[in-house]
């Protein structure tokens, strides 16, 4: 049986631990692979309330550490609000907000393959966000 497609989207978290390879920002890698890990955890043994937890702690920890090195960018010139970069940056974040917000209203409405599906979207959205932060470190 294949693994169902959160846990292949688990995988784009990848992709950013590679982008920051390149980068002098140990934690937020560090936080990255975190995430990778609780996310594939996570998804593939969905009755475990304890992977659950650990998975929201990452999910917490790259939104903040996110928003605080946005927001350090952001300070160091006003200008930067209107780069490519924070264009990606704050129209994947109103993407997510928008995506779960409408997927958890729908919840009860739809099947699990539905919920699947936008929840790897909800994976692929936020791992382009980050990579344009990652670019603006």
């Amino acid at each position: 049986m294949w693994p169902n497609t959160t846990v292949m989207s688990s995988l784009f978290f990848v992709t950013n631990v590679h982008h920051l390879s390149y980068k002098q920002h140990p934690y937020y890698k560090l936080s990255f692979i975190h995430l990778t890990i609780t996310s594939l955890l996570y998804h593939s043994f969905r009755d475990s309330i304890f992977f659950y937890y650990f998975d929201q702690l990452a999910v917490y920890n790259i939104v903040l550490l996110g928003g605080y090195e946005y927001y350090k960018y952001l300070n160091r010139d006003s200008n930067n609000i209107y780069t490519s970069s924070s264009l990606i940056n704050v129209t994947s974040f109103i993407s997510v907000i928008l995506l779960y917000i409408y997927g958890y209203c729908r919840k009860e409405n739809t099947t699990c393959i539905y919920q699947d599906n936008c929840h790897s979207l909800l994976h692929a959205i936020t791992s382009i966000g980050h990579h344009a932060i990652i670019n603006m470190l």
